[in-house]
């Protein structure tokens, strides 16, 4: 398959702390008419209405884990695509680690049918986060990674003919499924939540992330996922000590071509 249209938009660059200038975290990729989309933070969807994009449109979803400030928006999501006047008119398939069939039901529990769509409209994929996974899909392959966060936690790369176009970490620590997550990326979307010199568990930092984009060898690193305190520092010369590629520090809404 040749790749005519890969682009990325950084939906939501911040956490789950309410701010102005970030949302929380939401990652949308197009490859050709393919729309996929990673988390879904509290916000998403108005997000989307202003990055030109709609729910409507989204072919697949998927869930780096189930923390809220990463999952919130999915029942939102459900309702107005349940809508008869506002809904979606095609499948959206959601994927996330094993739990999430549970937590569909759960909602469907609590908010009745409402939230409810039939199995021509919504199918959920379930992946066992333990293993590393390879999934066809019709823009490519996606391979699923464990991250150090959750033990539900699934970083997601994807290669196109064979070549790695873009990886997502979600929440993580260093380590070498992260590595080999991002190996010869061209795009890697990765977490960055607090400044250095601060090692937090569960979350990576900037000489961390620098780390990771140096011994894997991709081309363009993105931060994304940082708390209030990465905004007083100097992100890029924390990151750039250690990695001495393309760097970018997430925006809101801002969309990277490849």
């Amino acid at each position: 398959m040749k790749v005519v249209d890969f682009r990325v938009c950084t939906v939501g660059t911040g956490t789950g702390v309410p701010r102005v200038k970030r949302r929380a975290p939401a990652t949308l990729v197009k490859i050709n008419k393919y729309l996929l989309l990673f988390d879904t933070g509290p916000g998403t969807l108005r997000a989307l209405e202003e990055a030109g994009r709609s729910f409507r449109d989204i072919d697949y979803i998927f869930y780096t884990h189930f923390h809220p400030d990463h999952l919130s928006d999915l029942v939102p999501f459900l309702f107005v695509a349940h809508s008869p006047d506002y809904g979606r008119k095609k499948l959206i398939e959601i994927w996330g680690a094993r739990g999430l069939a549970r937590i569909y039901h759960k909602y469907v529990e609590i908010f009745g049918h409402w939230v409810e769509l039939s199995p021509s409209e919504l199918k959920i994929k379930e992946i066992d986060s333990r293993e590393i996974g390879t999934f066809e899909f019709p823009f490519g392959k996606v391979m699923t990674y464990p991250m150090y966060h959750t033990s539900r936690s699934i970083g997601y790369r994807i290669e196109i003919d064979g070549e790695p176009f873009f990886a997502i970490t979600g929440d993580t620590e260093h380590g070498e499924n992260v590595v080999q997550l991002a190996k010869d990326v061209k795009l890697l979307v990765a977490e960055c939540s607090f400044p250095d010199p601060r090692e937090p568990r569960g979350h990576l930092t900037p000489s961390r992330v620098g780390q990771i984009a140096k011994e894997a060898n991709c081309q363009h690193l993105v931060l994304t996922h940082m708390y209030p305190e990465c905004d007083r520092v100097n992100l890029f010369e924390q990151v750039r000590a250690v990695f001495d590629g393309r760097i970018t520090i997430g925006r809101d809404l801002m969309w990277i071509v490849l």
